[in-house]
Order: C-alpha cells, then sequence, then structure tokens
C-alpha cells in the first residue's frame, strides 16, 4: 500500500514538474514584441474608392462627367462598360491633366463570361484602371471610346472625371 502511495505521489511530482517546465517554455515564446507608435502617414487611412459608368449609362448620355475626392495615397478604381467586338474600344492610357497628382498603376479588360465560366462572345465587358492619388491637387482623366484604325470613328463616348486630392 505504501508503495502504492509513494508511486502515485512520484507520479504527481513528476506531472507538475513537466507542466511547470511547458509553462515556462510557453510562457518565453508569448513575449509581446516592442511596437513601435505609426507615422502620421499610417494614421492616414488609406483607402480604396470605385467609380462606375455601364454601357446602360453611355446609351443614355454619350458624354459623361463626374466628380470625386481622394486623399493623398488612395487608390481608385475606373470601371467602363466596353464591348471590343463592335470595334470600339477604350484607350488604354488614360489622359491626366496633372500627372504629378495622379497617376494610372493599371489597366485590364475583363471579359464577360457565362455562369459556366466560358467567354461570351460578343457580350459586353468591362476596361479596369486604377490610379493613385500622388499629391494634393485637381487632375482631370479623360477617355475616349473610339475605332482605334485610322479612319475609324472617333469618341463615340468620352467619359471625364475630375479627382480632388486633399
Amino acid at each position: 500500500m505504501k508503495a502504492k502511495l509513494v508511486a502515485i505521489l512520484v507520479m504527481v511530482g513528476l506531472v507538475i514538474a513537466l507542466a511547470a517546465c511547458s509553462t515556462a517554455q510557453a510562457a518565453s515564446t508569448n513575449v509581446p514584441k516592442y511596437t513601435p507608435k505609426p507615422t502620421q502617414s499610417e494614421i492616414q487611412k488609406v483607402t480604396q474608392q470605385t467609380i462606375e459608368a455601364t454601357i446602360d449609362e453611355f446609351s443614355q448620355s454619350k458624354n459623361l462627367s463626374k466628380s470625386l475626392e481622394l486623399n493623398n495615397g488612395d487608390t481608385l478604381t475606373l470601371i467602363l462598360g466596353s464591348n471590343p467586338t463592335t470595334g470600339f474600344s477604350w484607350q488604354e492610357q488614360a489622359q491626366i491633366s496633372d500627372k504629378a497628382v495622379l497617376e494610372q498603376t493599371d489597366y485590364k479588360y475583363l471579359e464577360p463570361a457565362s455562369k459556366d465560366g466560358q467567354p461570351l462572345m460578343g457580350a459586353s465587358g468591362k476596361d479596369v484602371r486604377t490610379f493613385k492619388a500622388l499629391k494634393a491637387g485637381t487632375s482631370v482623366v479623360s477617355l475616349s471610346y473610339s475605332q482605334p484604325w485610322e479612319g475609324g470613328q472617333k469618341a463615340e463616348w468620352t467619359f471625364q472625371l475630375t479627382v480632388v486630392v486633399k
């Protein structure tokens, strides 16, 4: 009986010792790391805004104008309805009145797709451009929807976006 009691006490002691070691090791790995204070520019929340103009909107008015305010460092995504199967397309590089205030950082065409993911021939897709606000000021983004070849119809639709960066 004494031997069983001694064995149980030894086992309990080993369990307690092992638990203490693992707790001490876990505590040493969970030491909080120093995090410096954020700078003023990190405090200013950078946002992403999106403006879209659909083919239906251009069907109602061939010349659309919009305006938008951004903070310095913000990102703008501009989405314009497009159907290159008609021979018309938006120019890839937008005309920007003040490139020190706003810059185009990306361009891509998103093809329309059916529910099964296959391309829809003849359906309209979307031209997607990304811009970044560089500094305070005002800049105008202009685009035209044209037939790009010599003698093709020009400026069938136009889009103008006035961007004020604060």
